[in-house]
């Protein structure tokens, strides 16, 4: 039971990312979105998500992850309804960027959750049917996406994520998982405000750079200012007992090799998913139908080798899996690339499985992996 609440939010925030991919050329046209507007779409959820992922996480620790992960299913649930009535682009964007506040307070509650029901021995298969189950709502994703988008209305991906939520609440009440509550711990505004700030500037300037200049005063400013804030927020993490951010954690080698890893998968996936979807359809001239069954080789790839990876990393650990995924993800990418001026989509299919093969070996071991070196009062 608890399993499946858990899911539940993780397939909430893969298949709205999915969906919003597939439907971008059709949102575009429809509410008459700049091509910078298009790109906040994408870029107002994944730059609120990863400005307050830590700060979610904190909540968690004090309001304990149960309620913190209610708070974000709510949330995201509302801002989905927000997103499936915006009559405007500054509506959806500023609905999305509210998605990724509630994103931010399920993923670290949910993952917590889920190693803290689980025996050490059972966390890499419970991962996997974690991680696996979410990525099968992202392999249908696509093609319900599609298919709303071609044949009926693009907002109707954004409602299919209010049923889910509604599981989700339902069978968390029922499960009562662990809450994880600490007591003690306080949310400093300071370091929360620098945090979010850095990220803002930071990733704000380089969105703009290409429309201000990326030698302009006012690009500088923000991508400078960004980083400055987020040294000031290290140096202060580093220094207090009770951190936003428990910095400490990356003098742990194999626990910085997980986050690097981790970090380059998602940058892997944005580029397929969201780039990948408007590629299919301005280049190749796919429909928002076929544009989802395009991605279903890939992305099944992905859930047949996360469960794989799941039972392999119980056995022998992390570094078999990661090692042969990245080598899998690399081999990938640079089988696709010499084709992509081309626009033919068979020549790159090969690629796109070998990539997913890759991404679904990484994935689950390096995040078990990572949540069993942090010790268990952090």
């Amino acid at each position: 039971m608890t399993l499946i609440a858990m899911t539940g939010s993780l397939s909430m925030i893969f298949v709205d990312q999915t969906v919003v991919s597939v439907a971008l050329p059709r949102i575009q046209s429809d509410l008459a979105v700049s091509q910078t507007g298009l790109q906040w779409i994408v870029n107002a959820y994944v730059l609120s998500l990863a400005a307050t992922v830590a700060l979610g996480g904190k909540i968690g620790d004090i309001i304990g992850r149960v309620h913190a992960f209610v708070a974000g299913v709510v949330l995201f649930a509302l801002a989905s309804a927000a997103c499936g009535l915006a009559p405007n682009e500054g509506m959806i964007v500023w609905a999305r960027a509210f998605q990724g506040l509630g994103a931010a307070l399920m993923l670290p509650s949910s993952a917590a959750i889920v190693i803290d029901s689980f025996d050490i021995r059972e966390r890499g298969k419970a991962m996997a049917i974690y991680v696996g189950v979410a990525q099968a709502f992202l392999a249908l994703a696509p093609l319900l996406g599609g298919f709303l988008t071609e044949y009926l209305d693009w907002r109707g991906g954004f409602w299919i994520n209010l049923p889910v939520a509604v599981l989700a609440l339902v069978m968390t009440y029922i499960s009562k998982p662990p809450d994880g509550k600490q007591p003690g711990r306080k949310l400093n505004p300071v370091y929360a405000g620098l945090l979010i700030a850095g990220m803002f500037a930071f990733v704000y300037g380089l969105q703009q750079g290409h429309d201000w200049g990326f030698g302009s005063p006012i690009t500088y400013s923000l991508v400078g200012g960004g980083l400055f804030l987020l040294a000031l927020f290290s140096y202060f993490q580093l220094r207090t007992d009770d951190p936003l951010i428990e910095l400490r954690l990356f003098r742990v080698r194999a626990f910085t090799a997980d986050a690097v890893l981790m970090f380059c998968i998602q940058f892997a996936m944005i580029i397929i998913i969201v780039f990948g979807a408007i590629y299919l359809q301005n280049i190749i001239g796919f429909t928002p139908v076929e544009t989802g069954i395009a991605f279903m080789p890939i992305i099944m790839a992905v859930v047949v080798m996360s469960q794989l990876a799941g039972r392999i990393f119980d056995r022998v650990g992390v570094k078999i899996p990661a090692l042969a995924g990245s080598f899998l993800i690399a081999v990938g990418f640079f089988s696709q690339a010499p084709f992509l001026s081309g626009g033919e989509f068979w020549v790159l299919l090969p690629g796109m499985i070998v990539l997913g093969c890759g991404i679904g070996l990484v994935m689950v071991p390096t995040n078990t992996d990572a949540l069993n070196r942090a010790p268990r009062d952090l």
